[in-house]
This record gives structure tokens, sequence and C-alpha cells, in this order.
């Protein structure tokens, strides 16, 4: 029989169903391409296992486990300046199955791994048995913290489940290990419905919530979602950002200026549930502007506006975050490649091309993986005008990367 989990044992809970499993990117028996399946029902929806958060580390550790609240979530008392601690959990269900949701800090770089176990409504280690061939698996996973984005003082993991696990599983414990095997507090959260957010209502782009309809939590920044006003530079000998090749451009949003020492300007939803069109428009208005023969750097941030098209990249992969450019056709071209360089992007990229930015834009071309991590698009006989170029990330981490724009 499964043992009950018990807050105050110093080791960690093994169900007798099986040992724990611990998170290998490169183990194919736990991996679907580019999405990892643990035990055919836990899938780390990261190619690199988490992505990054804010957060501000807390006094005073937290001993006692949490309860959640309504929505599934757990947020955690005080922490250590010193002591790896998480500061919110979730276990939401959602239409494509449970998902666990970690945030914590790590102010001082000890964190080791994140261990999670799943339980049953009595409390006991989880029976998991999706597909009712009567040999139960472990409902435990230790993400080691290689597989984690760590930036700085924070850290963020994300995992969901397969549909059906709710059947098994109705709670998760989640406990942060730092490097000398100590482990830190125990916080548990009860399965719960995704809480919806309403227009102009508080809301959390990390996916602890959603919002309804036509609604994206706003990502803070005014402009490009952070590319803007962040480090989206042009290569040694291409065209400035923000304006077409060879020729400087007025400054405004989305111009050299911006980037080069402007910060970011704080948007008035910051933080809340604002309509979509009106997000893309903000977007599309403060977005560098490319020309053929430019090479910049970037970065992917802020809220995800533009998902790839169906069939182009996981639906799992939905709500990461991106960057955004509006490229410049002078001339009509008969052949153009855009695609992000290996040399220069370390996530895993999904490169689309739009005819617009409005609500009706169509995607010209959408590539994924050529091979991973960069992508490459090649669009035929290219009319002169302007063209909405977006670098989507399929983990929530993102990270940098390199963009060209070439008539080959």
């Amino acid at each position: 029989m499964p043992r009950s989990y018990d807050t105050r044992a110093p080791d960690r809970l093994i169900a007798d169903a099986g040992a724990p499993r611990r998170y290998d990117p490169c183990s194919f028996d736990a991996l679907v391409p580019r999405t990892v399946t643990v035990l055919s029902l836990l899938t780390v929806a990261l190619a690199v296992g988490a992505c990054s958060a804010t957060g501000e580390p807390r006094d005073e550790p937290s001993q006692r486990p949490s309860a959640s609240g309504g929505d599934g979530a757990s947020d955690a008392g005080a922490t250590s300046a010193a002591t790896p601690e998480i500061d919110r959990l979730a276990f939401v269900l959602t239409p494509s199955g449970p998902r666990i949701l970690v945030a914590g800090t790590d102010p001082a770089g000890r964190l080791e791994s994140v261990w999670l176990d799943l339980l049953d409504e009595a409390g006991e280690p989880a029976a998991i048995d999706i597909d009712g061939d009567g040999n139960p698996e472990s409902g435990q996973l230790e993400v080691p913290r290689e597989e984690l984005d760590v930036p700085g003082p924070s850290f963020f993991l994300e995992v969901q489940g397969a549909a059906g696990l709710e059947r098994f599983a109705k709670r998760v414990v989640a406990r942060a290990q730092q490097q000398d095997g100590t482990m830190g507090a125990v916080h548990m959260a009860d399965l719960a419905p995704l809480a919806v957010r309403s227009a102009g209502e508080p809301c959390d782009p990390r996916g602890f919530d959603a919002c309804e309809g036509d609604l994206v939590c706003d990502d803070g920044f005014a402009r490009a979602g952070g590319l803007a006003c962040d480090d989206t530079r042009p290569r040694k000998g291409s065209a400035r950002k923000g304006s077409p090749a060879g020729n400087d451009g007025p400054a405004g949003n989305g111009s050299a200026a911006d980037s080069d020492g402007r910060a970011c300007e704080a948007s008035p939803t910051a933080g809340r549930c604002e309509d979509l069109g009106a997000a893309r428009a903000r977007r599309c208005a403060a977005a560098p502007l490319l020309s053929v023969g430019a090479v910049v750097t970037g970065t992917t941030r802020g809220a995800s506006l533009w998902d790839p098209p169906d069939g182009c990249a996981s639906a799992l992969r939905r709500g990461r975050p991106e960057a955004v450019f509006r490229l410049r056709v002078a001339r009509a071209t008969p052949s153009l490649t855009i695609e992000t360089r290996i040399g220069g992007t370390n996530f895993d990229s999904v490169v689309t091309v739009l005819d617009g930015c409005g609500a009706r834009a169509s995607a010209l071309a959408c590539n994924d993986d050529d091979p991973p991590p960069v992508s490459r698009v090649k669009l035929t006989d290219v009319a002169p005008g302007d063209y909405v170029v977006v670098v989507d990330s399929l983990t929530r981490a993102g990270g940098t990367f390199e963009l060209a724009v070439t008539t080959r």
C-alpha cells in the first residue's frame, strides 16, 4: 500500500507503485518530441523545463502546508532572503488537462530541484492508471534546476497533465530542494477550475488565471512587449532597429532611440485583462521596423498576442512570449527568406509572417524547427508593402535570438 504523505518527514514521498521520475529532456522513453511526457500523464510543457517569473524575496520562511484557494492556487508565507522557496503553487483544470504552476524565489542560487507529488482525494499518493492495465505509475516528479529557467532571484515551472489525470490526482504537493539536500517548506494546492477574468480585472500572464473571450493579460509594457525598449539591436553592418536598411529613420516608438537608454513605459492596463485587438494595435505601432537585408538580435518577452497557426506548432505551446517586427518590402521581390539563426538563438523558436496586424490578418507562412532551435520561412513573389513578423518561443522562458531577412 502506498503510504500517507507526512509533511514532517525529512525524506521525500515515494509511492510503492513506483520510483520517482527525474525529468530528463534526452530520455525518449519519457519524451514526445519537444514535449516531455512523464508517465504518459504529466507533460513539462517547456523544451528547457520552465520559464521566467518575477517576484520579490520575503523575510521569513513558511513552515506550514498552504491550503489552496478557490482558484486552486496557494500563496506561501514569507521566505528567507537566502533560501529557495516556493511563493505560489496552483493545480488548475484546463481543457487540455490539469496544469501545475510553481513560482518561487532563489536569491542565493541554492536551488537543486523542485519535487512534485500527486495525491488522491484521501490525501494518499495517487495510484495513477490512466491506461487501465492494472499497473499504477508513480505520481512523483523531480524537475532539476538545469531544466528550470532561473533568471536571478526567481524561478517558474509549468507542468501540463494529460486529460484524464484529474480522475486520479486531486491535490499536488510541491517542495524546493536545496543543493545540500535540505527540503523547503511543504506547499499544497487542490485541483480547481482555472479562474477566468473579465475586462479590466487583475490577471497573471504566467497562466495562474486566464482572460475571457478576446481578452489578453497585458504584459505591462506599452511598446512591443518589451522589445522596443529592451535589447533588440542591429548586427554590425545591418540596418538600425526602427529604420530601413541604410537609413536611420525617425525616432519614436520602436525606433533605435527607444532601445538606447529610454525606459519602458508602463501600460495603463498593466496586469489586467484588455482587448486583444487594442493590444495588437499598440504592439504593431511600436514594433521595430525591418527591411530586406536586416540582421537583428532580440529577446522574446511579454504576453502572447499571436500564436503560431494550427499545424505549425503544438497547441500545448500557446501563450508563450514573443517578439514582433514590421517588415517593409520596398519593391517586388521574387524570393524572401526570414529566419532565426542558430548561432544567436538560444530557445526553440517559431517564425510566422502575417499580411497585416488587424484582427483579420492571415498567416502567409510559419515554420518551427529547421532544425531546432532555429526556424526559417520562405516567401515567393512578395509584393511591396508592410508585413508583420512574429518570433514565438515554444517555452515560457523565451530567450534571445538573431533574426535575418534575405533575398536568398
